[in-house]
């Protein structure tokens, strides 16, 4: 994964080193296309993607317990991107807020 850490201070003292677990379930299935799924659940779009890739985006959980960015940074209604290529097994993450 890349970055493996989050920093000492970002995005705040004690971020935790893991998300919580919340269980999911599946409710239904559709198709949509990469470029309607980007405008429905993502802020800024998804840059440059790949043919064998799983997106997985996680929003704020503050009502889990967990802030993603301080009180603050809640506000903005920060996104995690977790990008897995299936062919080089290498996750990508990264942040996008309004």
């Amino acid at each position: 994964m890349n970055p493996i850490e989050s920093s000492v201070d970002w995005p705040y003292f004690n971020y935790p080193p893991l998300l919580p677990y919340v269980p999911l379930r599946e409710v239904s299935q559709s198709a949509i296309g990469l470029s309607q799924f980007a405008d429905q659940y993502t802020w800024q779009g998804i840059d440059n993607p790949e043919e064998q890739e799983l997106i997985a985006i996680i929003p704020a959980m503050s009502k889990h317990g967990v802030s993603m960015w301080g009180p603050a940074g809640d506000d903005e209604s920060v996104q995690i991107i977790f990008r897995y290529n299936y062919q080089t097994h290498l996750v990508t993450t990264y942040n996008e807020c309004t």
